[in-house]
């Protein structure tokens, strides 16, 4: 049996979501993965992990999943909320169908999460919360408006549940990435909008390295809490 409880890790098909399964499954934790790609996150071939094909906006499906999880491997260590889209626009005109999905998917949903494990993190008096936000938390960028404005919610959340949560042991660790080598832009309908974005991605991190920045938030002491972390490439402005 492994010294380590279950992860929960969003967003896990793909992207950052999958490499920071695989970093803790190499660390031996077992592993909870949310994602609406079933066969993505299967082709991981993760052992002693489960994978659950939701939209994390279906609260009542992510506890479903969550509860069949902990009857498997054990009560949640960790919950890593990664999952998020990325519909650039302008602020003049941007359809606000994608100003409510990106709130509901990178916000919304984040507290949904942290509400469906934190009550046992606290009774049990530990545990960990990773909020992934982004330097778009706190540096706005043009037609990022509404990507921006649901990260910065992100932030103000992590700091919330913090004051909340941390009294009872449990820690809320944010880790902020600059521009990573994703598939974040694709939800993005905008041809022009992709295109100027991807020109402007000239120095990006692998997913790889911001997941072994949320592995090594994780395996400190529980008492060592890494409240705030942004990791971008060396040459991002």
């Amino acid at each position: 049996m492994s010294e380590h409880g279950l992860a929960v890790v969003t967003g896990a098909s793909s992207g950052v979501g999958a490499a920071v399964a695989q970093e803790l499954h190499r660390s031996g934790r077992p592993l909870l993965m949310l994602a609406r790609r079933e066969e993505e996150m299967a082709r991981l071939g993760l052992a002693r992990a489960m994978a659950a094909a939701v939209d994390v906006r279906d609260l009542a499906q992510v506890r479903v999943a969550i509860d069949r999880a902990t009857e498997r491997f054990g009560p949640v260590e960790i919950l890593v909320n990664n999952a998020g889209i990325m519909p650039l626009g302008d602020v003049a005109g941007q359809p606000m169908g994608d100003w409510q999905a990106t709130l509901d998917v990178n916000c919304v949903a984040v507290a949904g999460l942290t509400q469906a494990v934190l009550p046992a993190m606290m009774h049990a008096g530990r545990g960990t919360i990773v909020m992934v936000t982004s330097l778009g938390a706190r540096q706005v960028f043009e037609h990022h408006a509404a990507y921006c404005a649901s990260k910065a919610a992100v932030h103000a959340l992590a700091d919330a549940v913090r004051l909340e949560a941390g009294p009872h042991g449990v820690r809320v660790v944010e880790i902020a990435p600059g521009m990573v080598d994703t598939s974040l832009i694709d939800s993005t309908a905008s041809e022009d909008l992709r295109a100027e974005y991807l020109r402007h991605r000239e120095h990006v991190l692998d997913p790889a390295e911001v997941a072994e920045a949320v592995r090594w938030a994780c395996d400190l002491p529980q008492h060592v809490c890494v409240r705030e972390l942004q990791v971008a490439h060396t040459r991002q402005r």
